[in-house]
Formats: structure tokens, C-alpha cells, sequence
């Protein structure tokens, strides 16, 4: 039964997620022939160093919402359901003003330091982006729909947000100031997402008897008591596992940007669209397991636990082989065919990215599970060994092979990261 819901559910994710993808890919083909490789690299500079900002300064209050509903509903403690539920609201509300004042701060007085001078032309756009902080109060509403097993309503939301970008584009990309344009176009299209997922969660925000949505409810929402404080440590333990995480995974880009070009940015984008895919996969598996995992955690049934995990890693091993395959004999083709000539060094890179990206499909598992069993202060020792590690290698390998060394750097980090989780799982007997 519990097989059977998790891969209903993932089911409609990964549909989703591939309906998004394919979106995406159209859109980015469609701006890379119409910007070109330098203005496209700039949009992707943009857009990937908010969206660092987003994931260095937001709690990820969702997996800790989960986590602790889940936990209150298993011990019949109604209060503390809702109590979990203002307790995340309030912390998404903090996390999205200090990102949005963060951000600025960077881009008004440490540009050069985290920029090259080639980007210092188009800060402008920067500031612009940078409004859709203000917005990213979605972490509580995610989890309560994934609680509730909603995710065709996030799936079709975020379809929804990626086609009226792709539209947007084509409407925008004759105008005078193209890049720019397409700038607005996706800061309408982001905001918009946000809100809607927001009013589409509120439903499930109700209590009886208590009054809604006022000052005092939030106040009550982080008052602290034992619940509240293991809350806010846990979201404090997944907010600095995300930051160091997202760190490992996007600053790569700011890394290319400083020290080869623009140019690279693009060819290294290219190759995180086409192997988007593959991670969204990942992702969907995540957010349907981590709830199932949470619930079988809180009743103690660790031997259906241990069932569901073998049964869903041998189906994501058998699919990782196939594309791998598939991949290896017909990526080359489709990068020239899709993105022109000028982006055909893009396929040894790739395969080698795509390794390292098949590593954390094969043991998707491993983290959820850490958080399910409450565990967050161990998986941020693990990611923070893992960040120390990482830079030096990543830094070191950029500057000396360029896109094929930052591909090499990502095979290691992913090693490392499943393999210290892994260890510490079954140390344990937990698989």
C-alpha cells in the first residue's frame, strides 16, 4: 500500500516534472539562439545567484513542517499540528525579508567579489530579480500540500509558471532591451507562482476555535516550549544543511563566471538543463518518500521502512542504466542539433556530470531518511566536511581543466556525500 503511494505519487511528479523540463528546454533553446551565448550566460547568472541567495537564507521550514506534523498526528497532539503549521509560516516570512536585504547588500557593496567585471554592466538586473525574495514564503505551504498528498496542485502550478515564461519570452524577445525583458518576464511568472501556491495551501491552515491569520497567532506560533525550540533547531540544522548544499551546487557557476567566462557559464548551464531531468526525478522521489518515511519513523515500523527503500532503489537503479546508455549513444547529437555548434564541447562535460548526478539518484534515500530520523545535526556535519572538501577540489580542478574539472569536482562531491550517509545508515541497521 505504502509502495503503491509513494510511486502513484511520484508518478504524478515525475510527470510533471518531465512536462517542465521539456518546457524549459524549449525555452532555453529558443533564448540561446535569440541571445546568444554571452547575454544568455548573463540571464543564467542571474537567475542562479537568487536563487543561491533563496537556499543560503531560507529555512527550509517545509521538511521540518513534515517532520513534526507527522510527528504530532502519530502522538494524537491536534494543537501541536497547528502549532508546527504557524511556527514554519513565521520562519518562511523571516527567511524571505533577511535573503531580499542580503542580497542587495551583496550586489550594492561586494559586486566584484562574488562578480566578474564583465557581469558589473548588467547589475541593474540583478536588483530587479532580486524582488522575488520578497515572495519565497512557500516552504509551510509546500509541506502541507505534500503532507496531504497534493502534488498534482504544485506540479500544475509550476508547469503553469515555466509556460507563461516560455510565452513571455517569445512575446518579449524583439524589444529593444531583449535580456531585460526576459528578466521581468520571469520575476512575473515567479512571484505569481508564489502567491497562488500560498493561497492553494491556506485551506489546510484552519483551527476551531482559535482566531486566524493575526499577530497573536504567530506569536503563539514561535512561542517557546520544548515543541518549539526542537522546531526551530530543526529547521536551524536543514536551513544550514540546504545552505551548504546549494552552495556546493550553484557556486560552481559563480566559480566559471570569476575565473574563466561568461561563455563557460552558458555551456556549463547546458549542461545542468539536459541533466535537469534526471534531478527532478530525484527530487520527486525525495519529496514523496521524506513524508512516507517521517510517518513510518514516528509508529517505529523501521521493517516496512527497510521494504520500501530496496524496492524503490532497485526500480531508480534499473531506470539510471537505461539512460546512462541512452546518453552515452545519442547525447552528442541532440546538443548540436538543439544549441548549435558552439555547444559541442558540451558533451564530455555532460557524461561526466551526469556520473556524478547518478550517484545521488542511485541513493536518493540517504538524506530523507537522516531527517526522518531526526538527524539533522548529523547530516550538517556531513555536508559541512563534505563543503570543506569540495571548494579546494572545485576551484583547484576549474582553473586548471575548466568545465571538465568542475564535472570531475560534482562525480566527487557526490561520492562523498552518499557515501558518509550511507555508512552512518547502515552502522546502524537502518538499511
Amino acid at each position: 500500500m505504502i509502495l503503491k503511494r509513494i510511486l502513484r505519487s511520484a508518478g504524478i511528479v515525475a510527470v510533471g516534472n518531465s512536462l517542465t523540463t521539456i518546457i524549459v528546454f524549449i525555452t532555453t533553446m529558443f533564448l540561446t539562439n535569440s541571445l546568444g551565448v554571452r547575454q544568455f550566460g548573463v540571464y543564467a547568472l542571474v537567475i542562479s545567484s537568487v536563487t543561491l541567495c533563496d537556499a543560503l537564507c531560507n529555512f527550509q521550514s517545509w521538511q521540518a513542517v513534515i517532520k513534526f506534523y507527522n510527528d504530532a498526528k502519530a502522538s494524537s497532539q491536534k494543537d501541536y499540528e497547528i502549532k508546527t503549521i504557524y511556527s514554519g509560516l513565521s520562519l518562511d516570512i523571516i527567511g524571505s525579508v533577511f535573503s531580499f536585504i542580503f542580497f542587495n547588500a551583496i550586489i550594492s557593496y561586494g559586486f566584484l567579489i562574488f562578480f566578474s567585471k564583465d557581469a558589473l554592466e548588467y547589475q541593474n538586473l540583478f536588483f530587479i530579480y532580486s524582488f522575488v525574495l520578497l515572495f519565497k514564503v512557500n516552504g509551510t505551504p509546500v509541506g502541507l500540500l505534500r503532507i496531504k498528498n497534493k502534488y498534482n496542485y504544485i506540479i500544475t502550478l509550476q508547469i503553469i509558471r515555466d509556460a507563461f515564461i516560455l510565452i513571455g519570452c517569445i512575446f518579449v524577445i524583439k524589444h529593444e532591451d531583449p535580456l531585460k525583458s526576459i528578466i521581468y518576464v520571469s520575476f512575473i511568472a515567479e512571484v505569481l507562482y508564489n502567491i497562488i501556491i500560498f493561497a492553494t495551501s491556506l485551506k489546510f491552515i484552519k483551527r476551531k476555535k482559535d482566531k486566524l491569520n493575526t499577530l497573536s497567532t504567530f506569536k503563539w506560533g514561535l512561542k517557546f516550549d520544548q515543541q518549539t525550540r526542537e522546531f526551530l533547531r530543526f529547521a536551524l540544522y536543514t536551513n544550514l544543511n540546504s545552505t551548504l548544499v546549494s552552495s556546493c551546487k550553484k557556486a560552481d557557476e559563480l566559480i566559471v563566471a570569476k575565473v574563466v567566462s561568461l561563455e563557460a557559464i552558458a555551456i556549463l548551464k547546458i549542461i545542468k538543463m539536459l541533466i535537469a531531468g534526471i534531478g527532478k526525478l530525484v527530487d520527486s522521489m525525495y519529496v514523496v518518500i521524506f513524508p512516507e518515511l517521517s510517518q513510518l519513523v514516528a509508529r517505529k515500523d523501521f521493517k516496512t521502512m527497510r521494504s520500501v527503500i530496496n524496492k524503490t532503489q532497485l526500480l531508480m537503479t534499473s531506470f539510471l542504466v537505461v539512460i546512462f546508455l541512452l546518453a552515452v549513444l545519442f547525447s552528442k547529437f541532440f546538443i548540436i542539433l538543439f544549441f548549435g555548434p558552439d555547444f559541442k564541447d558540451a558533451y564530455t562535460p555532460f557524461l561526466i556530470y551526469l556520473f556524478g548526478n547518478f550517484i545521488s539518484v542511485a541513493y536518493f534515500y540517504v538524506q530523507p531518511l537522516i531527517l526522518a530520523l531526526g538527524k539533522a545535526d548529523l547530516a550538517l556535519k556531513i555536508n559541512f566536511v563534505n563543503f570543506i572538501i569540495y571548494f579546494p577540489i572545485l576551484y583547484t580542478l576549474s582553473t586548471t581543466y575548466q568545465i571538465i574539472g568542475v564535472c570531475i569536482a560534482y562525480v566527487i562531491y557526490s561520492a562523498l556525500s552518499s557515501l558518509a550517509r550511507l555508512l552512518y545508515l547502515k552502522k546502524n541497521k537502518y538499511v
